[in-house]
């Protein structure tokens, strides 16, 4: 008898106090997913490219660039003229790890609540069926504290069907349009 008496106030002790019969709070939705959608088009890819930088998402920028998990050409990015002498990381091979490194050193230098601003203009494409070449213009803002940098040039991407048959990225060539830092001095800057 004393034994379940034993159990019975133990039982009560313990359903009482871990509140297992209480409704705990939702957790919040995943925003990004919502705001980055499959690229089924190189449309929808350039949005969630430019999506990815005002809304400093790491993990969506990522996955703008072709993996090179299928043994398929890799993703690579080719400097503009002059970055290769100024920026030693451009000396090896820039790829996807690169790439998520400047990302994510950039954006934690970017001011709380602020975001990047990139314009994109005179852009133009040819479709080659599974792969598209896309060139613009750019001009990019990133406000930091206290003050802000700006990069300006043209750039020429490659797009492309990956084997998931969503478009990704996979070259960049980027070009000096005069005595402008570009993408490229913006990447090599805030790689480290």
């Amino acid at each position: 008898m004393p034994k379940i008496i034993t159990a019975i106030i133990f039982c009560s002790i313990f359903l009482g106090s871990c509140d297992l019969f209480e409704t705990r709070e939702a957790q919040k939705p995943n925003i990004s997913s919502d705001n980055f959608p499959p690229a089924t088009t190189p449309e929808v890819l350039i949005s969630n490219f430019l999506l990815a930088y005002r809304a400093k998402d790491e993990n969506a920028y990522a996955r703008c660039f072709y993996s090179a998990s299928t043994g398929r050409q890799k993703y690579i990015y080719y400097p503009a003229s002059g970055a290769r002498e100024s920026y030693p990381v451009f000396t090896d091979e820039w790829g996807i790890e690169q790439e998520v490194r400047f990302f994510r050193n950039m954006i934690s230098r970017v001011a709380e609540g602020s975001s990047v601003s990139i314009t994109i203009s005179d852009s133009s494409s040819v479709n080659y069926g599974d792969s598209l070449r896309f060139t613009a213009r750019y001009s990019v803002l990133i406000p930091e504290q206290g003050q802000s940098s700006s990069f300006t040039g043209q750039l020429e991407m490659k797009l492309a069907v990956d084997e998931r048959l969503t478009w990704t990225i996979i070259s960049w060539l980027d070009f000096r349009t005069g005595v402008y830092l570009t993408w490229s001095d913006m990447k090599g800057f805030y790689y480290f």
